[in-house]
């Protein structure tokens, strides 16, 4: 009988061994490539290289990506809104639209919110999510079109509490108030609204981005995709007040008796999404 030396046994087993590593971990890289998590982007431009808790990418999603868009730097996203039917159906509710006189309806070119004349201060109206959420970090984007406002007036991009949708839990917005044009950046703190940052600004079209981070908060603006993200605003530690788990949505606001109008041609969000039936 052929005798085997014990060195070759050896090496033998850690040739075995070292196959079956290499095995495993080519595995875990493809699970990680096709598991809808996303790489850090080519293009995200978020922000100057290092600064400090920006985010470059869009954090993980749950289950498969949807498909991208110019509006998510090409990369997959956990929602993507579709307004191409006139009205709005689920995910979405609807609210402040119960007359003629403020109007939320969606078409080949978009989301259309306007108010024809306002009834009220800062009369709003809109459309957030209703059985879809964000649990904990988000990069929530919107791009607008034909912003217009005579007066006082302002369009949301905005994260609300999902146990109880009063308020804005955190926004940017762009708003014109007082003669001035600007890009704001603001939230609910212990049920009070405050402003955490301005930023001026004349277009009537562009990319608004909030980004929940860890404890911190970040609002971002472009005026289209060929553009790098500018984080117009310091970064804000996220308050205690604010929840979790959010919904998510646009927003038109009016002075009394005045008009405004705005249209969301797309709108996207990155996280960890869960859907309620």
């Amino acid at each position: 009988m052929k005798r085997t030396r014990r060195s070759d046994v050896f090496g033998r087993r850690a040739i075995i061994v070292r196959t079956v590593e290499t095995a495993a971990l080519v595995t875990v890289l493809f699970g990680w490539c096709s598991c809808g998590g996303s790489a850090p982007e080519a293009k995200s431009g978020a922000s100057p290289a290092g600064a400090p808790g920006a985010p470059g990418s869009a954090p993980s999603a749950s289950g498969p990506s949807l498909p991208s868009s110019d509006l998510s730097d090409n990369a997959g996203v956990a929602f993507r809104a579709d307004f191409s039917a006139p009205e709005l159906g689920q995910p979405w509710n609807v609210f402040g639209a119960q007359s003629g006189n403020r109007q939320v309806k969606g078409g080949p070119e978009g989301l259309w919110v306007k108010i024809a004349q306002a009834e009220k201060s800062w009369d709003a109206v809109g459309a957030r999510t209703a059985k879809v959420k964000i649990d904990g970090d988000f990069d929530l984007r919107g791009r607008f079109r034909d912003f217009s406002a005579k007066g006082n007036g302002s369009a949301k991009l905005i994260v609300v509490d999902a146990a109880t949708t009063k308020g804005e839990a955190a926004y940017v917005e762009r708003i014109q108030i007082e003669g001035k044009n600007l890009f704001k950046f603001g939230g609910d703190v212990g049920g009070s609204l405050e402003n955490w940052g301005f930023a001026p600004t004349d277009v009537d079209r562009g990319d608004l981005r909030l980004v929940r981070q860890g404890d911190t908060l970040h609002a971002y603006t472009r005026p289209d995709e060929r553009s790098s993200w500018t984080e117009f605003a310091k970064p804000q530690p996220a308050p205690k007040t604010m929840p979790r788990v959010v919904k998510f949505g646009v927003k038109l606001s009016s002075e009394t008796n005045l008009s405004a109008q705005v249209r969301w041609v797309d709108l996207t969000m990155n996280g960890q999404i869960i859907r309620s039936e």
